[in-house]
């Protein structure tokens, strides 16, 4: 007398695709109990034997999860994390300019194509949702730059703003 299982399932994890630096959970709910987890490609993961793992996103890799579940069962799913391209930010160089000159912020280009634009500091800035904003030298300042690319994935950068005394 021989019988068969087919009450465990280890639910396939689709592909899928991050922001490059992001995290990423694995988890899949299997149908039976299973007693043993395995992944493989286990740099950054938090824990390669368990079941969810979490790993951090350092470029396109394919991951393999071996599990065995209570009946000895062997079962192998393989996902693919893909990697959106890094987002392209820059707030500009740090400037150092006379006390009530006026400069513009941002790089060129300060961002992708199609991203939004967050600056702090918005009460000194002409738009605190452009990517190229004027600002008028008052006070020496941090300005913090937010960029959105159209992944919605995020970056920051930072300029510093130095403001000159004007020679008496």
């Amino acid at each position: 007398n021989v019988s068969i299982n087919t009450s465990s399932v280890l639910p396939q994890t689709p592909d899928t695709t991050v922001c490059l630096g992001d995290t990423f959970l694995f988890s899949s709910t299997p149908s039976a109990a299973f007693t043993t987890f395995s992944w493989s490609s286990a740099a950054y993961m938090t824990n390669v034997n368990s079941n969810p793992v979490e790993t951090f996103v350092t470029g396109t890799t394919e991951y393999t999860l071996a599990a065995t579940d209570t009946f000895g069962c062997g079962y192998v799913d393989t996902i693919m994390v893909f990697s959106y391209a890094p987002v392209l930010i820059d707030a500009g160089p740090d400037v150092s300019i006379c006390l009530n000159d006026s400069v513009t912020l941002g790089g060129s280009p300060t961002g992708n194509p199609g991203s939004s634009y967050t600056w702090s500091g918005a009460g000194l800035l002409d738009s605190s949702n452009v990517a190229n904003p004027m600002t008028v030298s008052l006070f020496d300042t941090i300005f913090i730059l937010q960029v959105i690319d159209s992944n919605t994935c995020i970056a920051y950068d930072t300029i510093s703003f130095n403001s000159l005394e004007l020679p008496v």
